[in-house]
């Protein structure tokens, strides 16, 4: 089979906001390699992650990330998924995984800068919630210099002060 077509198919279905058909196309992809790509499960991973089925899109980062450590994306999308599994952070799920896109990110703070300053503010919430303003308002800064509009940011640091 060209696998060739199963991508651009299951990219196409994903724009048409066909997730479950997508997830379906790229798992077929997977497994029609022998060595399924990075790119497989990136694409698989997030129609999974839009088609709301979190922990099958976890699942699929983890092997984006055991492929490519050194890759901000596998982390990130770790992170979003493991964060609507747990909306109200009780776990800290996402945290270490928005740890390790803040880690990833900062070696290009400028190409990376939606998912740093998503990791952010999810880190400064986060400590904040948990009653360590000192330790949240370092994450507000971040924000602040990488988005100095952002007013969530400019909100969250007049309560820190």
């Amino acid at each position: 089979p060209n696998l060739d077509l199963y991508i651009i198919k299951g990219k196409f279905q994903f724009k048409q906001k066909d997730y479950a058909g997508a997830a379906t196309t790229f798992q077929g992809a997977i497994g029609q390699r022998k060595t399924p790509n990075g790119n497989d499960y990136y694409w698989l991973g997030r129609a999974l992650y839009y088609n709301k089925q979190y922990i099958d899109a976890d699942s699929a980062f983890s092997k984006l990330v055991s492929m490519y450590p050194e890759s901000i994306q596998g982390h990130f999308w770790r992170a979003r998924s493991n964060a609507a599994l747990d909306p109200e952070s009780k776990a800290a799920a996402a945290k270490p995984f928005y740890e390790a896109t803040v880690e990833k990110g900062q070696a290009d703070p400028e190409k990376n800068k939606a998912m740093l300053i998503e990791a952010y503010k999810y880190l400064g919430a986060y400590y904040y919630q948990n009653k360590k303003p000192a330790e949240s308002k370092p994450y507000w800064q971040k924000v602040k210099e990488l988005d100095p509009k952002d007013e969530e940011a400019a909100n969250a640091l007049k309560v820190l002060q």
